[in-house]
């Protein structure tokens, strides 16, 4: 220890600036093209995960919308993370939110640079490993996202490289390390515990088959894995548990919503969602998708015929077969942007930079080829931009925002064409909820849209409103109804249709004792509909319709549709004064 600290004081300035060069420039790179082509990327989705992380903030508790216990964010650690980084900084939750995702990208790079120099004991190589991540289009779009999905990357790669260097030398705060990155993991995300015994398992059976004749590894044999896997056992079993006790389940609520079971028809959906994100963007997409599944299959082919054991190397591979596997089982994702390949993409690219440590040290062909493929990569950037995005670069304003008076929203929100659609309707719920609550309390909405519109709503109204997630994901008024619990699961869409809640309401309120909302509103994929409204007892008050759209043109981005539609039961309206309005977004 002594020795190294020693070293690294003697090591020359210039040395040491290049070595700091060669992690932060990456990061700089992913930070600096995020936010010059996407500005806020992403969903509204993340708002399902700010709600709680501002309940336990706040309240010291973690609540859905309705102020109940149940688990409506994918990521446990995710909402610990935000919730602790809001006491200490007292920063807005989305817009800490949407930093923290940025900050987990550019550590994930960061990190990955350190993996691969251990792979290759060279640093070049490790820095082109980074430059390849950072440069990679869905992982710059999705580190501007807000969600967890850059906090698994650093999970991952924090996992990796933890685990393997306690296999490489049986130290006491190594063990600590890896058993630290393990329950990191498994808390970050629904699939990582099962990933993670999945990965650990692998090990174990691979260094049980590859020196079983001589009964030794380098890292003193099974029983430090088998130490690793107690742990993991107890993790997760005290994971599940807890989420038992505190929840009432233990998956997550949006896991119970779109869970269908593994069968043929989900993993055709999930064939298609590769074949989508990996080959369907374009040219210069698909050319980076077949160097990085060449360079994954070649490496290990080059690896495992030498003697020597590479668990930074092993574990980087399962990992990635896991990551790969999941999304197949589980059909994919509706979003854009390979949101599901993100927290594999780094170790996946690696395997670019690994291959070529394999054939040539020669940095001259590194730097070229390092150099092509970003470049290849920022081509693949712009067409994704153009075609996919749900920001707008940095230099362009959202129509919506510069015409509508929206400082109480974050920055991130005003620079994100589908938060911006919602501003509206935020404003006529809350004038909405104020008429009625005097009279009738809670005021119950049903939607599909969980996330900007119930989170601002509930800001200002918690404990006034109940809503009825029609898609399962925030709350369990469907999940738990055995007439509507099985309805459209998998395949990227869950949730109860508008057409058979109404033909089905007299038996669905019989069986599970749900109640006609006061509100029903949604956007343009839904069935929701002013005849179906009208035919059903409600009176439509609310309509917009339009696109939101920025001043940019080149880089225009994913159409988003404007359209809204809202109704209010019409026995309710007969002893209020409701404004009806009608909302034209410019285009």
């Amino acid at each position: 220890m002594k020795a190294n600290l020693q070293r690294h004081l003697q090591r020359p300035v210039w040395e040491t600036v290049l070595r700091l060069a060669g992690y932060l420039v990456p990061g700089l790179f992913l930070l600096t093209a995020g936010l010059l082509l996407f500005s806020s990327a992403g969903r509204d989705d993340a708002h399902i995960t700010y709600w709680p992380s501002y309940t336990l903030a706040h309240f010291g508790e973690m609540l859905n919308y309705n102020g109940v216990r149940v688990e409506q964010s994918s990521s446990l650690l995710h909402v610990i993370f935000l919730a602790l980084f809001a006491k200490v900084t007292g920063i807005e939750m989305v817009t800490l939110g949407k930093i923290s995702s940025i900050v987990f990208g550019m550590i994930s790079v960061m990190l990955t640079a350190g993996l691969v120099t251990k792979l290759t004991d060279n640093r070049a190589f490790g820095f082109s490993a980074a430059m390849l991540t950072a440069a990679y289009p869905y992982f710059i779009y999705w580190s501007y996202g807000g969600l967890e999905t850059t906090l698994a990357s650093l999970t991952g790669i924090f996992l990796i490289m933890a685990v393997a260097g306690y296999l490489n030398r049986l130290t006491t705060p190594r063990l600590i390390l890896a058993l630290l990155a393990m329950l990191l993991f498994e808390l970050v995300r629904p699939e990582t515990p099962i990933l993670l015994g999945c990965i650990l398992g692998g090990v174990i059976a691979i260094v049980f088959l590859k020196e079983r004749p001589s009964r030794e590894t380098p890292s003193g044999g099974l029983s430090p894995l088998l130490k690793l896997f107690g742990a993991y056992v107890l993790f997760s079993a005290g994971i599940f548990l807890f989420r038992l006790w505190y929840f009432g389940d233990m998956f997550p609520q949006p896991v119970s919503a779109k869970a269908g079971g593994i069968n043929l028809a989900n993993i055709a959906e999930g064939a298609l969602y590769l074949k989508g994100n990996l080959f369907g963007g374009g040219l210069s997409m698909a050319f980076l998708s077949v160097v990085m599944a060449a360079c994954f299959l070649a490496v290990p082919a080059m690896q495992f015929r030498k003697k020597d054991f590479n668990f930074y190397l092993l574990l980087s591979l399962l990992y990635v077969t896991g990551y790969f596997a999941f999304v197949l089982l589980v059909s994919g994702d509706w979003m854009e942007g390979g949101r599901f390949l993100v927290p594999f993409i780094p170790l996946l690219i690696s395997m670019i930079p690994i291959a070529l440590a394999k054939i040539t040290r020669n940095k001259l062909y590194l730097t070229l080829i390092t150099l092509l493929l970003v470049g290849v990569e920022i081509k693949a950037a712009l067409d994704f931009t153009y075609r996919f995005s749900t920001g707008v670069p940095l230099w362009s304003q959202i129509k919506v925002s510069r015409n509508y008076d929206a400082p109480k929203y974050s920055w991130f929100e005003r620079h994100n064409r589908v938060n911006m659609r919602d501003v509206y309707i935020i404003d006529y719920l809350d004038y909405l909820i104020t008429e009625i609550s005097p009279v009738h309390k809670p005021v119950t909405i049903m939607s599909a849209q969980m996330g900007m519109v119930p989170y601002h709503v509930s800001l200002k109204h918690f404990g006034d409103v109940e809503f009825f997630d029609r898609a399962g994901l925030a709350d369990r008024t469907f999940t738990d109804c055995e007439m509507t619990q099985n309805r459209s699961k998998g395949g990227g869409w869950v949730g109860v249709s508008y057409e058979y809640y109404f033909e089905n309401f007299p038996a669905i309120e019989q069986a599970c004792q749900i109640s006609l909302p006061d509100i029903v509103f949604d956007i343009s994929v839904s069935d929701l509909t002013t005849e179906l409204l009208e035919a059903n007892g409600y009176t439509v008050v609310y309509m917009q319709t339009g696109n939101v759209v920025s001043n940019e043109k080149w880089l225009e981005g994913f159409i988003v549709k404007g359209r809204h539609i809202l109704g209010v039961r019409s026995d309710l309206l007969e002893s209020l004064e409701i404004e009806p309005t009608f909302v034209r977004l410019k285009d």
